[in-house]
């Protein structure tokens, strides 16, 4: 009997250790780390009419979206998240950036979706701020997020862009990487909701979950990485100037 009872409660003692050990919590990539999260534009429906797709999908109502999901998805791996939008409402820029700035962000996500007159264009795009060389940091999270915006949403062989934002603003980059300069930081442009197929996909709330899916494992893969340095500004920008209209 006593043997029987001995035998009983080492049982017990196994399983209660294995069933306790399958309970403690295992820390990941993104546990501890803060994320700010910009989901680009807002509340421009009534001055502009050409953030919109041709079936009247409009890019800051994509980008949201897929930010409020992608929210959910890093808050379950124990991420702070700094919004700088929760609604369809403007921000200015440069606000945008000092969120993530204040808010000791370990990386900064800018969250848009890209428009061209060719609408058969579809491919992803992601900026950084100033040169590689410099901004490794950022190069870094970039390729991480595009290869698994790639992976998610588009065949193996498509091509994806990922390019300094002196190439779209040569004489400053854009406002909200400018101003969040020393952080990791990106724009992702995940697809061309200018492309009427992909406009429509971009509706569905099943397709914006692959794309906030893809910018988490973006994440995770970059947190996983050996870190590397964003070193300060030394460089000219060679690009010749030209005016454009800014707002990125």
């Amino acid at each position: 009997m006593k043997q029987s009872v001995k035998i009983f409660l080492l049982l017990i003692a196994i399983f209660g250790s294995v069933f306790l050990s399958s309970c403690v919590h295992e820390d990941g990539p993104l546990t501890g780390k803060t994320v700010c999260l910009d989901p680009g534009h807002g509340g421009t429906s009534d001055i502009d009419s050409y953030r919109v797709g041709v079936a009247g999908e409009r890019e800051e109502w994509i980008d949201l979206r897929v930010a409020l999901k992608l929210k959910s998805l890093l808050e379950e791996k124990d991420c702070r998240v700094i919004m700088t939008r929760e609604k369809d409402v403007a921000v200015p820029l440069k606000e945008r950036a000092l969120m993530a700035i204040d808010g000791e962000a370990d990386a900064f996500i800018s969250i848009h979706h890209n428009a061209t007159a060719d609408t058969t264009v579809n491919f992803p795009t992601v900026y950084f701020h100033g040169n590689a060389s410099e901004n490794q940091a950022s190069v870094l999270l970039g390729l991480t997020i595009i290869r698994q915006l790639r992976r998610s949403l588009f065949h193996a062989d498509t091509p994806v862009s990922l390019v300094s934002d002196h190439t779209i603003f040569p004489t400053a980059g854009t406002a909200v990487l400018r101003h969040s300069y020393g952080l990791p930081g990106v724009i992702g442009e995940a697809s061309f909701f200018s492309n009427p197929s992909e406009e429509q996909r971009l509706k569905q709330n099943d397709y914006n979950d692959l794309e906030a899916m893809a910018y988490l494992r973006g994440l995770e893969e970059y947190f996983s990485a050996a870190p590397l340095p964003v070193l300060e500004k030394n460089s000219l920008v060679t690009i010749a100037p030209f005016e454009v209209f800014q707002e990125a």
